[in-house]
């Protein structure tokens, strides 16, 4: 869960992955850090002149493991992105390097998806399993819905991902950062912040189901769906359903929920510094 630290200039989230977003070096809360994320503050003060990101404009995010870090940046100061670029384009173990909405690699850059998130929304910082995750929707899952709908951390990603699959789409999220994301990316979105403890899908749809094909796109947090949101989710009764979770674990006891109503069709691991895995599922007849 997001959290506010100090000031407004300091968001840092989830502090046990490492992951923090800045405005300021002063305003940073280094009791809430641990050592990789702090050698890594300590390099970027070292390059970048304070004057450069106090600006109320700048933002900083960094995240840092045992093995290498990823810098997002968004700034109008064209001195520091000359800064990162001569420090951090070549370097060996900076596995993302983003700035103003351009992933730059090796003196190249391509354009991602144009997307507008708040720094405090929960996002897939790798870029590989990223890249990877447009390309397996893109290809598999398949077009002509009356309707899809999508739930979990990456509602905003896979939307626009899978833009033109269905005649609508509908966004269901229990992160306000995220809600707000939708808000921003989307014109009259259908979405609506929930709480996956409680949430009711009756409440949404007052419709016969088998007039409507559907299909369910699901990205879950660590925590998996848990049984209350894994039960609604077979109420819609959508044709297909595709889940992404990081946590095997978490992902057997959805599972056990979901067989129930679902048959199994697919499973692939996308690894790379960890493992995500997609699995697509049927509705049984």
């Amino acid at each position: 869960m997001a959290q506010q630290l100090v000031s407004d200039k300091v968001i840092t989230l989830e502090p046990s992955r490492n992951l923090l977003s800045f405005n300021n070096f002063n305003e940073i809360n280094y009791q809430i850090i641990n050592e990789p994320l702090e050698i890594l503050i300590a390099m970027l003060k070292l390059i970048i002149p304070l004057e450069l990101i106090d600006d109320g404009k700048t933002n900083i995010e960094i995240r840092r493991n045992h093995l290498n870090y990823m810098i997002r940046v968004n700034t109008k100061r064209e001195q520091l992105v000359k800064i990162l670029l001569r420090s951090f384009l070549d370097a060996e173990n900076c596995c993302y390097l983003e700035i103003n909405g351009r992933i730059h690699r090796k003196k190249t850059y391509r354009d991602i998806l144009s997307l507008e998130y708040d720094p405090r929304s929960f996002r897939q910082p790798d870029d590989s399993i990223r890249e990877y995750i447009i390309q397996w929707f893109q290809k598999n899952v398949s077009r002509g819905w009356n309707t899809m709908l999508f739930f979990g951390g990456e509602c905003v990603l896979l939307g626009k991902i899978l833009s033109g699959y269905s005649a609508l789409q509908y966004f269901y999220t229990d992160f306000p950062s995220i809600y707000d994301d939708i808000q921003r990316n989307y014109k009259a979105p259908l979405a609506e912040l929930i709480d996956y403890k409680e949430w009711n899908a009756s409440r949404q749809w007052q419709v016969d189901f088998s007039d409507i094909r559907r299909c369910c796109i699901i990205n879950t947090g660590y925590q998996g769906m848990g049984e209350h949101l894994a039960r609604e989710i077979c109420r819609i009764a959508a044709e297909e359903m595709y889940i992404i979770s990081c946590n095997q674990y978490s992902w057997s006891a959805d599972l056990t929920v979901l067989n129930e109503y679902y048959n199994l069709q697919e499973n692939i691991e996308i690894r790379t510094n960890y493992s995500v895995w997609i699995y697509k599922l049927s509705r049984r007849i």
